[in-house]
């Protein structure tokens, strides 16, 4: 025995050394046993056979002399298990299906007799666990390709399972969604934690990718075998996430088989959405033409030997609707606004201390500003005169990117159908071959591609995406003896994406107006944004990440051992990977302005001689814009370009220890270990807080190497002397030292008590898990002064031509900064978890398990830079404060930092009944019960309004923002059915049907999804609070009063919350004391519904008509209400909300506490041809 185990582990570390490329995430199976004699005394040295009924591929091994048997590395399928000895008949199980990642336990009893007779073991296929801990559900194939599906993303069916949490709402989002494509809005948060936590598999090879960990390629439902949502207390052999989701997909068999299928949707077979009637009663429904269409085909080269599967799918997605946006009037233009019938008064530029209200080098021509603080000068009849009309803007109104109304009226005047396309192409094939009965050897190969045009009502606005990916595996099994198998794996993935404006390399509209400072990259080219505090001015488009560029590259490398060795079945691998993140991006490289009415509203000087402007008696946008004034200016310009690179290590050894017949134990420890980001050009720069986040200190830039650190940067920006910039290697080229702590320990145990009798499983694990870290904020290195420079100016009124050539000239001063902590920790999640399974009947189990996890150094953006004043607990200011004053003073106010110090905490009852398919039936209800708790819910999840300018305000007081996770739903409720009518021949009613009447009649099926949960939490927010707007934030949160619940409201669009519950924060307040996502949103209710007919053309090639519904019952959902509270009437510094006001329908979802739009969509049809063989 003690050789044999010297012997293993000398093989395993050959193994280690000499691996070929793979990676350790398991996609297959294994069935274990034990094989009795009639006395239930165990039999050594019994043959037991394993034989894939569709490949008819064996694998043969021998019973221990405790008489276990263990057959690993199966891939999923159908499967047969035989045992023979001399002494006994040969005992056969039929066939039953073995699925991703189980661990089937599959007993035999062997009666007394010559082996030339064969009993066959009656009874179902396993469907309790009796041999791990792992918290999960396998979605089996029927399910995944007969369910009803919006939209045909497997992936979308992980809510069956419980403890998981999804959304394609952006209203309701809590990820990180800047991904082009599916990505953007598919977001699963599984087992509480958060969405980005999740590792996504296909067929055992990483499907994930690097940027913000979502998923990458999404094959066909029709390609899809099977897939399985581990939530809690999986094995050693996974990692690299804290929730897993593991795809496999079909291989070909003896048989020729295949699909071809077109599946249609037509708004014309839609119901109106329930806010069409609401906002344009009467009017249209938006067209929506959709088709998506493929085929699958797969079968023998050589029987038994060598086997093909191959896919295609294709999508057409064509919608349109009527879009506007606010431009000014044909008299506007001219310098004329009495359209508007608002007074409009010449900008101040100094107030009475002297100081200049613009920024250095931003003038207006004379005669057209006032210089006494103390003197309003008024446009006489509202008019502009035209040699102070700003050069640049006249420019672009003449331009055809802000062209006339078309319509009167002063808002929403200019209106266009905008036409918007989606679709894609993906292809994919599988080899399969048998060298021998011990060597098999497969390979897969996928590539798609998805274009879409996201189009804008103001001519040559939108964004062109295109996304490509492919994903290959490369898998190799050997049985070198009966009790141990080697699997050698390799897998790549390549993501590129591509998000561009519509005049990207065409023409640079803002250089030809006469804005200077932008960028001049021709991919940055286009218009650019005007945006107003009043909602009279809509003249752009979102220039955050617009434009990128990824292409992402993971290779995989590693071999896996195992070894049934006496009751122990022991598992072991070694995983190497290569990543890859090859990022362009900017923001705002066109320039970004946002007007206000204050630069031309009346002045009114305050005791200590700065200024403040009454705009309830005067100012509005269009007159800043003319005269070209902007209150906030952003624009970001220099080399971007990263060339991210890093490896990635993983050890791991697995024991699953049979203690006894009833009785097993997982025992496992996993190390991962993996250098953060670096550049290939060491051309990153951090930020690095030596004594500390919030420590007094000098803050300092830095970059990885030696010798000049202005070397390689071509921008020819300079930093001053406040601000040093030094080359280190302290903390390497990632410039954030490794860690090396990542120890992950797992247990579990899973007991079938005899009082069971075979029916009744006790499961319990627990197990630490850590995350990978995002590649996402290293690229933001590339953002940094001086290799680039984004600007967010937001202090003083500035000049639209002026202000980026003046700023960006010169030494930059406090610049905007975003860092990383250089010793971050690697997010790490602690799970736990208890339960019972109890097979009820056969095929019918009841699964109940408590789930929890506690998360710790889970990554958060925080905007740390500004200079708290001295608060009592209320937040009240104790003492004067100059708010503007950052903390670092050679930084500017928007200085951000990721650091690794946030937690979460989770706590669930989760339930599940299922029935396996049988009789024509099967069901899954799936029922979460559960609470979610942290201070940030994504590393981008920072303070109420968003995660740049907005990041955590109490950064000084983090227990406040301790509240429920954006994905936080508490109670969720989740049932499944697929049924088989009983008519027709062959079923209980009409078996004696003619055949006419059993084509019409016969073969018919059901299937169904309903879904019941609560609300997701949200947040009241003001977003004019002078206080924190001085320290560099846009919003705050809201005041609460005292004994008054909120969520105690009149639940109506008008009124969803009791909004006198929140007062607005008074000025001496720096904070509004509201806890973080308090608020609670609408339920979620919904109903999809599928029948389809299936008729028998000829014996084997068959014809499947369908018809689905998506929220069958047409039942409203709601999106989360307005929670802005400013935006209700009448609310003002240090006041409460007054008397709820009737809230008209064009008001809706646009004051606080109100609703304007659904979160699921209205009852829509989808009809489809399938032929099967």
């Amino acid at each position: 025995m003690k050789r044999a185990a010297q012997i293993f582990w000398l093989v395993a570390a050959f193994g280690f050394l000499t691996a070929m490329p793979a990676w350790a995430q398991i996609g297959t199976g294994s069935i274990t046993g034990m094989v009795f004699d009639p006395s239930k005394a165990v039999i050594p040295e019994v043959e037991v056979v394993v034989t894939n009924v569709d490949t008819n591929v064996s694998r043969k091994t021998t019973t221990t002399a405790s008489g276990d048997y263990s057959v690993t590395g199966l891939l999923p399928g159908r499967y047969t298990v035989t045992a023979r000895r001399a002494g006994f008949r040969v005992a056969s199980v039929p066939a039953f299906t073995l699925e991703v990642d189980q661990k089937a336990r599959v007993d035999l009893t062997l009666q007394v007799g010559q082996m030339t007779q064969t009993v066959s073991v009656t009874g179902e296929a396993p469907v309790l666990d009796t041999s791990s801990s792992t918290v999960g559900e396998v979605i089996e194939n029927r399910r995944v390709v007969d369910l009803p599906l919006n939209g045909r993303n497997f992936l979308d069916l992980t809510t069956l399972s419980p403890g998981v949490t999804f959304t394609k709402d952006g209203n309701d989002s809590f990820g990180e969604v800047r991904e082009v494509g599916r990505r953007v809005s598919d977001q699963y948060a599984v087992g509480g934690a958060r969405a980005q936590d999740t590792n996504f598999l296909l067929n055992g090879g990483t499907n994930t990718e690097p940027d913000f960990n979502t998923f990458a390629s999404v094959p066909s439902i029709d390609e899809i075998q099977e897939f399985k949502v581990m939530t809690n207390s999986y094995t050693a052999e996974y990692g690299r996430g804290a929730s897993q989701i593991n795809a496999t997909t079909k291989s070909g068999t003896n048989s020729f088989h295949g699909t071809a299928y077109d599946f249609l949707r037509n708004d014309a077979l839609d119901a109106h959405d329930f806010f069409d009637g609401v906002f344009d009663p009467g009017g249209p429904k938006p067209a929506f033409r959709q088709n998506q269409f493929g085929a699958t085909a797969g079968g023998k080269i050589l029987r038994d030997k060598a086997f093909f599967f191959a896919s295609y799918e294709g999508l057409r997605d064509r919608t349109s609707y009527t879009g506007s946006a606010t431009v000014p009037t044909a008299l506007a233009r001219t310098g004329d606004l009495s359209d508007y019938g608002i007074p409009i008064f010449k900008p101040h530029t100094v107030d009475a201390n002297g100081d200049s209200l613009f920024y250095p080098g931003n003038t207006l021509p004379a005669g057209c500003y006032t210089s006494d603080p103390n003197v309003n000068e008024e446009w006489p009849n509202m008019t502009i005169s035209p040699e102070c009309i700003n050069p640049a803007v006249a420019k672009f109104l003449a331009s055809p990117y802000a062209p006339p109304p078309n319509r009167d009226g002063i808002y929403s005047n200019y209106v266009q159908v905008v036409r918007n396309t989606t679709g894609w192409d993906q292809a994919a094939g599988r080899l399969d071959y048998v060298l021998n009965p011990k060597m098999i050897i497969w390979g897969r190969y996928s590539f798609g591609r998805e274009k879409a045009v996201d189009a804008n009502p103001l001519p040559e606005r939108g964004l062109l995406q295109d996304v490509i990916s492919s994903t290959a595996n490369l898998h190799f099994s050997w049985t070198i003896t009966p009790r141990m198998v080697n699997e050698i794996r390799a897998s790549y993935l390549r993501l590129g994406s591509t998000n561009y404006g519509a005049l990207a390399f065409k023409k640079n509209v803002a250089a030809e107006i006469g804005i200077p400072g932008t960028s001049n990259f021709p991919a940055d080219w286009g218009a650019p944004d005007f945006e107003s505090d009043d909602g009279l001015v809509s003249l752009g488009e979102d220039q955050i990440g617009h434009p990128v560029q990824n292409i992402d590259n993971v290779y995989e490398y590693g071999d896996d051992w195992s070894l049934s060795y006496g009751r122990h079945l022991i598992k072991a691998g070694v995983n190497i990977r290569r990543e890859q993140l090859n990022v362009f991006a900017h923001n705002w490289p066109r320039g970004a302005f946002t007007l206000e009415s204050a630069s031309s509203a009346p002045a009114i000087v305050n005791p200590d001689g700065t200024l403040s402007f009454d705009t309830s008696a005067g100012g509005q946008s269009v007159a800043s814009f003319l005269q070209g004034v902007s209150q906030v200016a952003a624009v970001g310009v220099g080399d971007t370009y990263v060339h991210l690179r890093r490896w990635a290590q993983a050890y791991y050894i697995q024991d699953d220890f049979k203690v006894s017949k009833n009785l097993t134990l997982n025992f496992g420890l996993r190390y991962e270990y993996g250098p953060y980001w670096h550049d290939t050009n060491n051309l990153l720069v951090n930020l690095d807080l030596s004594n500390g986040l919030m420590a007094p200190g000098i803050a300092t830039l830095i970059r990885p190497g030696t010798g000049d650190p202005y070397a390689g940067f071509t921008g020819g920006i300079q930093l001053g002397p406040d601000l040093p910039f030094v080359s280190t290697n302290k903390f390497g080229g990632a410039l954030v030292a490794p860690d090396r702590t990542n120890w992950s320990p797992r247990f579990g145990f899973a007991w079938a008590p005899e009082w069971g009798k075979g029916r009744t499983v006790l499961r319990g694990g627990a197990g630490i898990f850590y995350s990978p870290p995002l590649a996402n904020p290293w690229y933001n290195f590339a953002e940094n002064v001086p290799r680039s420079m984004q600007l967010n100016l937001l202090s003083n009124f500035s000049v639209v031509d002026q202000v980026f050539a003046n700023a960006t000239a010169g030494v930059i001063e406090q610049p905007f900064v975003l860092g990383i902590e250089t010793r971050a920790r690697t997010p790490r999640v602690q799970q736990w978890s208890l339960g019972i399974q109890h097979e009820i009947v056969p095929n019918l189990l009841l699964d109940v398990a408590y789930v929890a996890s506690a998360s710790t150094h889970l990554p958060h953006l925080v905007d740390f830079n500004w200079n708290l004043p001295a608060m009592d607990a209320h937040h009240n200011v104790l003492q004067p404060v100059t708010y503007g004053d950052p903390y670092y003073p050679s930084l500017g106010v928007f200085a951000n930092m990721v650091e690794h110090a946030t937690s979460a905490n989770y706590n669930s009852l989760q339930m599940k009944v299922e029935k396996k398919w049988a009789q024509g039936f099967s069901f899954l209800s799936s029922y979460t019960w559960s609470k979610s708790l942290d201070a940030s819910s994504s590393t981008r999840d920072g303070g109420p309004g968003g995660w740049l300018a907005n990041a955590t305000p109490r950064l000084f007081d983090r227990r406040h923002d301790y509240g429920p996770s954006v994905f936080d739903v508490r109670q969720n409720l989740v049932n499944s059915a697929l049924y088989e009518l009983p008519f027709g021949r062959g079923k209980r009613w009409g078996q004696n049907w003619s055949a006419p009447v059993d084509k019409a009649l016969g073969g018919w099926q059901i299937g169904g999804i309903n879904v019941i949960r609560g609300g997701f939490p949200g947040s009241c927010i003001v977003d004019n609070d002078a206080a924190v707007s001085n320290a560099g934030f846009e919003v705050d949160y809201c005041d609460a009063l005292s004994g008054v619940n909120p969520n105690w409201g009149p639940r109506t669009l008008q009124q969803w919350w009791n909004i006198q519950a929140f007062s607005f924060p008074s000025d001496n307040q720096v904070f509004g004391n509201a806890g973080r996502d308090t608020l609670r949103g609408p339920s979620f209710i919904t109903f999809d519904f599928s029948a389809m007919k299936t008729t028998n053309l000829t014996e084997k090639l068959k014809l499947q008509f369908r018809f689905e519904a998506f929220n069958l019952l047409n039942h409203p959902v709601f999106s989360m209400p307005q929670t802005v509270l400013d935006s209700y009437p009448g609310v003002g510094t240090g006041s409460p909300v007054p008397v709820p006001q009737p809230v008209d329908n064009g008001s809706l979802g646009s004051v606080f506490g109100s609703i304007g739009s659904t979160a699921a969509s209205n009852r829509q049809l989808q009809f489809a041809m399938k032929l099967i063989w």
